[in-house]
Order: structure tokens, then sequence, then C-alpha cells
């Protein structure tokens, strides 16, 4: 255990929206990549706004303007754009609209999805394209919000779960014929990762000069259905996780795993620490320890921290009740949100012990000295972690409506600091339900210090 128990940091702040809908509401709620806005969908879009990030949710103001596709269909995805110029919603009907910001204009309204829409991908690279995933992961459909020029539709290409009884222009053809989409990731401006339900994953080239033409340039394979897909740019390198228990790190170079490890229970979700480091070109990169913190999430209620490039044999294991079913990364990584199968949610320190005591990333030890503001010291202790050890919760709570719809949305590092993280939960009550960090967690003589990390060499 540390020196010190940590008292939880974050509180819960729900916020009651009015529609007149006959409608169960479900709320799917998300933050703009790069402002303090946060968008949230039932059956029509609500806004809520700030100019100061660090202001209390109860604090945001609403956009009285409220607009979506109908009272009378419910919306079941919804996403911003990486530079949050566009905001696009799925309905249940297979309805997929656009719209622009900050005018709030349609782009595009079209439906064609044979059943409800069940996620939604904006490529990273490219802001005016996304992909969309039908209920039942049957057809992948990627559209132009704006249509191009020399083409007649905003649908760009249509990926099919089988090559059999297809009457659109392209015919997915796989080596298994009737795998089902379950995961989609952009990894170029014009490349998809796609992960399905047989434990294959196919890298797809689509052809931009000649729209809906597309050729398999690499495949991957699990033994079982795929749970998770994460690209990190970075380091060019593509991590799954699978129903056969197992972790793999790709490289599109070869189709032989990099990084490689089993677990004892299915692993349902993962989660890639964005905090990483750049070296002196992507080889160097590749080779630092700090770009390759994994958590996963297991069936057996275990999270855990998984790097490579650690020697480490006994990772580092966070046990929760029920089985894990979402981990979402802060922007900064300095927190691991998670929930399970009973609609629990944890937040989790991925730095922090007590006030400003922080670990470094190999989580062995850190010497800390904390000064007030006349440099003086007022905490100076030596702490190791074991391996074994939890992170420290600082939030602990429950969400209405479990958190593997859509996972995790926290706000963005460019709306706040560190300490003003706020994270929102997918609701199915009129309320919105956002986690946010709560200042006064620490006592007073902590809040102040500025914290000087010595070299952990000199040790």
């Amino acid at each position: 255990m540390p020196l010190f128990p940590a008292p939880l940091q974050f509180m819960e702040t729900d916020r009651a929206v009015v529609i007149t809908t006959k409608k169960q509401q479900r709320w799917i709620s998300r933050f703009h990549p790069t402002k303090p806005i946060l968008a949230c969908g039932s059956c029509q879009v609500v806004l809520f706004k700030t100019t100061n990030a660090s202001s209390p949710f109860l604090h945001w103001r609403e956009k009285q303007m409220k607009f979506g596709p109908s009272l009378n269909k419910r919306i079941t995805a919804l996403e911003w754009n990486l530079s949050g110029t566009q905001l696009a919603i799925g309905c249940e009907d297979g309805d997929v609209i656009v719209w622009n910001y900050p005018n709030v204009d349609i782009v595009f309204q079209i439906n064609r999805h044979l059943n409800g829409v069940h996620d939604i991908k904006w490529n990273p690279f490219e802001h005016d394209v996304l992909a969309t995933i039908q209920s039942g992961q049957t057809r992948l459909l990627i559209w132009h919000s704006y249509i191009r020029l020399h083409s007649k539709s905003n649908l760009y290409c249509t990926i099919e779960e089988s090559n059999k009884d297809c009457n659109r222009q392209i015919k997915w053809v796989s080596s298994v014929e009737y795998k089902r989409i379950t995961l989609v990731e952009w990894i170029a401006k014009n490349v998809v990762a796609l992960g399905f339900s047989n434990g294959l994953i196919e890298i797809t080239e689509i052809d931009e000069c000649e729209s809906a033409r597309s050729r398999v340039i690499q495949k991957f394979k699990h033994n079982d259905g795929i749970t998770s897909l994460i690209w990190n740019e970075r380091i060019q390198y593509l991590a799954s996780s699978s129903y056969d228990k197992t972790i793999k790190v790709w490289s599109i170079n070869t189709n032989k795993p990099i990084h490689n490890q089993s677990f004892d229970s299915y692993c349902y979700t993962l989660a890639w620490r964005p905090n990483g480091k750049i070296g002196d070109g992507i080889e160097d990169t590749r080779k630092m320890q700090d770009n390759f913190n994994f958590a996963c999430g297991l069936k057996d209620g275990s999270i855990v921290m998984w790097n490579p490039l650690d020697n480490f044999a006994e990772k580092k294991k966070l046990k929760i009740d029920g089985h894990v079913t979402a981990l979402s990364f802060s922007a900064h990584g300095q927190f691991l949100a998670s929930a399970e199968h009973n609609q629990c949610i944890n937040i989790w320190s991925t730095e922090v012990l007590f006030g400003n005591l922080f670990f470094d990333s190999s989580y062995r030890y850190r010497v800390i000295v904390a000064l007030n503001q006349n440099n003086i010291p007022l905490i100076n202790f030596y702490c190791i972690l074991k391996q074994n050890q939890t992170w420290t919760p600082v939030f602990i709570g429950k969400s209405n409506l479990n958190a593997v719809l859509q996972g995790f949305s926290w706000l963005s590092p460019s709306s706040t600091t560190d300490t003003d993280c706020k994270l929102v939960v997918n609701s199915t009550t009129k309320k919105i339900q956002v986690i946010e960090y709560k200042k006064d967690g620490w006592p007073k003589f902590l809040q102040q210090t500025q914290i000087n990390l010595p070299n952990k060499n000199r040790f």
C-alpha cells in the first residue's frame, strides 16, 4: 500500500436535459477535440459550451437551439471529426447526418444502411472522410462529407462482410466467407485496418483516383474474434486484442507480430497510453519504453498493464468486480477510466499516489521533494511500488448505461490542463453524466506545492 491513502479526486455531476419525445432517452456524449464543448445526442443533439475548461460542468451554458434527425428516432452513434469542424450522427433507422460547426448546417443526410448505425470512425488524416458500421457489423460504408469533383454521391466505398449476394460496386473478397466486420481503424489517408469476428485483420488500401476500388495489402491473424484495434502514428504500429487471450503489436511490413503477450482470460478491451516520446527517427522511437504502455481489460475482472519492452516478468494488475468492458486513457495519459459489465466506473491515477507524488514509467520508484512557494521542503520520502500493487483509484461510481457502448470521452488536451480533466459517460436517463476533477480533493498544503523531480539515476 502507498505510505498515505489517496482521497478520491473526482466527483460526478449530472445535468438534466429536457426534450419532448416518447422514446426512452439514451444520451451518447462526446467532447469537442479542441474546445471546451460537449455534444450530447439522444433524439436530438444538445451542445454545452464554456470559455473556461476548468469551470464546473454545472456552469457550462446549454445552447438553446437543439438540432437532430427527429424526435421519433434515436441517435445510436455520435462523433466529432478530428478538427472539430464537423459532427456526425448515426440513427437507429440507418440514417447518417453530418453538420458543420459552428454554423450547425447540414452537410449531408443519407440512408444507405439496412439497420441502425453502430459506430462512426472519422479519418484523422483527411477530416471530411468518415466510416460507418451498421448494427450487426454486416457492412462498412465510407463517406465524403462533401461530394468530390466527378463524383455523384457522398458514398466513397462499400465494404461487405462476404463476397456472396453483394450488389455493391465492391465485393469484399476474403479467405473466410462469412466473417463479420467488428472494428475499423484508420492508419493512413486512404488505408483502413478492419477487424473481423473470425480473428482476421485486413489492411486495405482505397484507390483515391478511382472511387470505390480497393485492395487488401496485408493480413494479420488471431485465433478468435478481434476486440480492439489501435493505430499509433508515432511508431507506425497497430495493436490488437482478441478473444484468443492475446495482445499483438504489428508492423504493416510483415504479417508476423512484432510483440505478443498471452493472458489467462479473454481480452475484452485495450488502451494504449498516449504520452509517449519521439526519438531520432522512427527506429529510435520504436526502442523507447515509454511508447509501449498498454492496459488490457480481461473477462476475469483484471486490468493488466503490459509493456513489451519492460523486462519485468510480473505484470502490474488492477482488480475490479466484473469483466472489463471499456478502457480509456485521458489525453495526457495521467488517468485511466475503466467500466465493467455491472456498470461500475473507476478512474485510476497512473502517476499520482498522494497529492503530488509521482512514480516513473517503470512503476518502480520515485523520490519526491515537495516545496512550498518559499521553496521550503514539505515532504521528502522514498516510495517503492511493487509490480503487483494497484494504481490509486481516484473515482469509484456507477453509470446507468454500460459504458462499453462507444466507450468514454475525455476533454481534449488543448482545452484543459492535467488537473482539470473531465470525462463524460453515456446515460439512459434524462441527465448528462460528467465526472470531473475536484480541485479541493487534496489537503490545502499540498494543493499549492510545486514539485521537483530528482533524476532517478541518482539513487
